[in-house]
């Protein structure tokens, strides 16, 4: 199930708690660990930030065509990876300031090959209205260590100076 409504996702799990699936990772380890590291480790200042998860996600008539408005809130940072034309898919990725307002959507147009990298703090979703989506999710955080667990240290520090944010 998704984590944001809990409904079925329609995904494959490619990479778990920082491992790869055997069979892909001569493709996408190089993918991650020369292009898209050194770019979040360099964004978010984290020098030991790590792959957590990667998933291949579809959005399909008659399948899921949608997830709501929400924040990834287990990773320090998420890319997601547009793996098609965006003429292909009315729709797609968005980002709105808050929760129940739909009217301030803004939707990205991710071509093939084109990034959109985000913290763990941008409330975003997707909608598709016509066509089918399909993407590649990666989520990623502060070490080796947090990402082979469940735990989310970047939250200590905040924790500590009494912020509930």
């Amino acid at each position: 199930p998704d984590a944001a409504d809990g409904r079925p996702r329609f995904a494959v799990e490619l990479a778990e708690r920082g491992a790869y699936r055997q069979e892909l990772a001569h493709t996408l380890r190089p993918f991650v660990e020369d292009a898209l590291l050194p770019y979040i480790r360099r964004k978010y200042r984290c020098p030991q930030a790590a792959l957590c998860s990667a998933v291949f996600r579809r959005f399909m008539p008659e399948e899921r065509r949608e997830v709501p408005p929400h924040r990834e809130y287990g990773a320090l940072a998420v890319c997601t990876v547009g793996l098609q034309e965006p003429s292909a898919v009315t729709g797609g990725m968005f980002v709105q300031d808050h929760g129940r307002a739909t009217s301030d959507r803004a939707f990205l147009h991710l071509g093939r090959g084109d990034v959109c990298v985000h913290g763990w703090d941008l409330l975003q979703g997707t909608e598709v209205r016509e066509g089918s989506r399909l993407e590649l999710k990666l989520f990623f955080k502060d070490s080796a260590e947090a990402a082979a667990s469940a735990l989310c240290p970047w939250y200590d520090a905040d924790a500590e100076a009494g912020s509930a944010n």
